[in-house]
């Protein structure tokens, strides 16, 4: 079931952000609008500790040949990248994600 659930939030943030980059204005004119606001500033700063964190834990786990294009898909899929690293890297792992079904 927990695959299943991360697979649909996989799908989900790559339409998400497919949509985004066909739809959209353009980050230098939409980024101008959304970094006017105080909550816009508060959510992008949010998202790029959490990737640093994300980021340095892949350094620290993989080493940086293998992490570098992990860190890639973290700058332009954000969340999405994160995500499917979990997914694909934890398997097998006492801390795997999603958990094993028993």
């Amino acid at each position: 079931m927990m695959k299943w659930i991360g697979l649909a939030a996989f799908v989900v943030m790559l339409a998400m952000i497919s949509y985004g980059f066909v739809a959209g204005d353009g980050f230098t004119t939409e980024g101008g609008l959304l970094l006017d606001l105080a909550w816009g500033r508060v959510t992008i700063v949010d998202l790029y500790v959490a990737l640093a964190i994300i980021g340095a834990w892949i350094v620290r786990r993989e080493g940086w040949r293998r992490a570098v294009p992990w860190l890639a898909g973290l700058v332009i899929g954000g969340s999405l990248t994160a995500g499917l690293y979990l997914l694909t890297t934890s398997r097998g792992s006492r801390f795997a994600f999603p958990p094993s079904e028993h």
